[in-house]
């Protein structure tokens, strides 16, 4: 029989929740994020898994599938309210036929604040995402191991891992994913 969740935040659950798996309000797991995150762990016995094994899950296994997306032509100003309203450091950029062309990340919003206060504009340019976006991206397969996902993030300083299968974008992978699911599996120390 399948239970129905409601879903909410699990910290102010009269919080209105969203698409995201964690609240806007205050960046707690929403509560069927966190049915998801468990039924990951027992599917995958993770809490019985040793470190060296449970380094071997791959992207498919992480992953979150309900994506929030930015496209190329909106507005800085749109993607810095997406990221402020799912409380994610950086969004997959996609093209109009949905192909993924960059990420724009909280960097590149900063850059722009302090561009315009260095300058003294007091009313400025909001570019669109593509003048500011990241084309050169580092994606991943749905069969990455967690392990190469933790290198990639730390090497190459990289907050958000679109998920690549047949060209098109089937997931996304941010750092609160990976310091979840690590802090969540590996042993900790008595």
């Amino acid at each position: 029989m399948e239970q129905k969740y409601k879903k909410g935040c699990s910290k102010c659950s009269d919080q209105p929740a969203s698409e995201a798996r964690f609240c806007a309000y205050c960046g707690n797991p929403l509560i069927d994020s966190e049915v998801l995150f468990q039924s990951i762990f027992d599917s995958h016995h993770i809490s019985s898994l040793d470190p060296e094994k449970a380094m071997q899950l791959k992207a498919k296994d992480l992953m979150s599938k309900s994506m929030v997306t930015v496209c190329e032509e909106d507005s800085v100003v749109q993607a810095a309210l997406l990221m402020m309203r799912y409380r994610v450091s950086g969004l997959p950029v996609v093209s109009r036929n949905h192909r993924l062309v960059g990420v724009i990340t909280a960097t590149d919003l900063f850059h722009i604040m302090g561009k315009a206060q260095l300058q003294g504009e007091k009313q400025p340019a909001f570019p669109d995402v593509q003048e500011v976006m990241t084309r050169d991206v580092q994606t991943i397969s749905p069969e990455t191991p967690f392990s190469e996902m933790i290198q990639l993030m730390c090497i190459g300083n990289i907050h958000t891992l679109p998920v690549i299968e047949n060209d098109n974008l089937v997931g996304v992978i941010g750092r609160r994913d990976v310091i979840f699911f690590y802090y969540q599996t590996i042993p900790k120390q008595p």
